[in-house]
């Protein structure tokens, strides 16, 4: 579950907040992601700003603090954002950054395809048996997506993606054999256009 709203200061600066609320069966309690941001809409159909996200589930805390990109048209939409990234989540592993793009694309008939990305990484991972080297890790969550919308603002999704990870030691990247695949479906309503912007958890899995 998701919502969002936005307030305009003047024709060009805009301020705003959202708040995610995600459930996995491999926690107790919700992952819950709330955002504000800040704005310089140059048009009403696009926007740059930055964006302060906090993300906590059971007794785990992440804060990203980043910059943001957004164009919507009635033809499709596409945002990018990066952030460095400050968790506990992973125990004593760093959490350095996550970045991202998403884009949708109107095909006709109410219906719009897309791609949705997301990575983050963890620096300092682990060692290289016989090189000593140290490693980063890279988590991946790569997503196609398929949206049929209705009138005023009403839609229904669906998305099938996977979650991955690869290892570099700066050098050369070798990939994770435990990767997992997903299949979310929803449906989302926009009053008045909607926000420009989505909220920005550290780890969407489909939502």
């Amino acid at each position: 579950m998701r919502a969002g709203v936005d307030l305009g200061f003047g024709p060009m600066f805009a301020a705003g907040a959202s708040i995610e609320i995600n459930d996995s069966e491999d926690f107790i309690d919700s992952f819950v992601t709330t955002t504000l941001r800040g704005t310089y809409t140059p048009s009403p159909q696009s926007g740059f700003g930055v964006y302060y996200s906090v993300e906590t589930i059971d007794d785990f805390e992440t804060t990203m603090t980043g910059i943001e990109g957004a164009y919507a048209s009635p033809n499709g939409r596409i945002e990018v954002y990066y952030a460095g990234v400050e968790s506990d989540v992973l125990g004593p592993f760093d959490i350095q950054s996550v970045g991202g793009i998403s884009f949708e694309v109107e095909v006709g008939g109410g219906i719009a395809l897309g791609i949705d990305y997301q990575a983050y990484t963890v620096g300092d991972f682990g060692i290289v048996v016989g090189t000593g080297d140290i490693i980063d890790l890279t988590v991946t969550d790569i997503a196609l997506t398929s949206r049929y919308s209705f009138m005023d603002g009403a839609s229904v999704y669906g998305k099938i993606g996977q979650v991955g990870g690869a290892a570099s030691d700066g050098v050369s990247d070798s990939a994770t054999e435990d990767d997992s695949t997903y299949f979310t479906i929803g449906a989302e309503y926009r009053f008045s256009g909607g926000t420009l912007f989505s909220p920005r958890p550290l780890s969407p899995y489909g939502f």
